[in-house]
């Protein structure tokens, strides 16, 4: 493959959703395929019990669950790789799992006390959940660390950009917290500019409908819950993964400094 080839294909599995191409190309081969970050194009596959000295990275592991307070498919594509990433190295990540659970904010929050108390209070209902659900007990007793995490996006006003029509960026707040001994981590993805058109629209109402619904029935985007990939060629998934892998690496470090 030349060296345009190449670009051309790096190209057009950015613009097409990496992680999301990445996924399905791992299921088809059957292993687990992960990106190694941005702008890099696709330098670190890790398969799982495949790699080069596996056991000896796992023989003395701590052992990690992730407890997504989702079920989106953007979050779980996002979590799934920034944990496998995260935890590469003096953890064995037993697994990811989702359950739904309620924000208790409206559908479209908005500002940053808004957008991160949807986070915080994922983390809460899924950590009754967990409290509660004997289905869960097992996997929470077969792991050192369980860790739940809330994702929640919102709109945030910021001063007018320079183009003058764009003052509301889309910033998903994330916290995670580590079950097993209530260490906390905090905080925001990177931010993506909205048309001030939608996000004032979406506040009008009542925060009812997203910015993203409104954009997608105008034909602005293709996708309402990934409107990310259409006004800048980046996926929200792999926005997510980007916050999430540092969030989930500040977490690691909390958790090998306190041992």
């Amino acid at each position: 493959m030349t060296a345009t080839e190449k670009l051309a294909t790096s190209k057009a599995i950015l613009e097409s959703g990496l992680l999301e191409v990445l996924e399905d190309f791992s299921k088809s081969i059957g292993k687990t395929i992960i990106f190694g970050g941005y702008p890099t194009f696709v330098e670190t596959f890790l398969y799982r019990k495949d790699a080069p000295n596996y056991g000896d990275k796992v023989c003395n592991a701590r052992k990690v669950n992730v407890f997504l307070a989702s079920e989106s498919k953007s979050k779980k594509i996002a979590i799934t790789h920034a944990a496998a990433l995260a935890f590469e190295h003096r953890f064995k990540l037993n697994g990811v799992f989702t359950q739904k659970v309620l924000s208790d904010v409206p559908e479209q929050p908005v500002g940053h006390e808004e957008t991160f108390k949807g986070a915080l209070n994922r983390v809460k209902n899924f950590t009754t959940v967990l409290e509660k659900d004997t289905m869960y007990q097992d996997l929470l007793l077969g792991a050192e660390h369980n860790l739940v995490v809330g994702i929640e996006s919102g709109l945030v006003n910021l001063p007018a950009c320079v183009e003058g029509n764009c003052s509301y960026y889309d910033v998903a707040w994330i916290v995670i917290r580590d079950f097993s001994t209530g260490k906390v981590i905090s905080m925001p993805s990177s931010g993506v500019m909205f048309p001030n058109k939608y996000a004032q629209a979406s506040i009008e109402t009542n925060k009812k409908v997203t910015a993203g619904s409104l954009m997608s029935r105008d034909n602005l985007v293709m996708g309402e819950k990934d409107p990310h990939s259409d006004l800048i060629g980046i996926s929200r998934s792999f926005l997510l993964q980007n916050a999430l892998h540092v969030g989930l690496k500040n977490m690691a470090l909390k958790i090998l400094t306190d041992l």
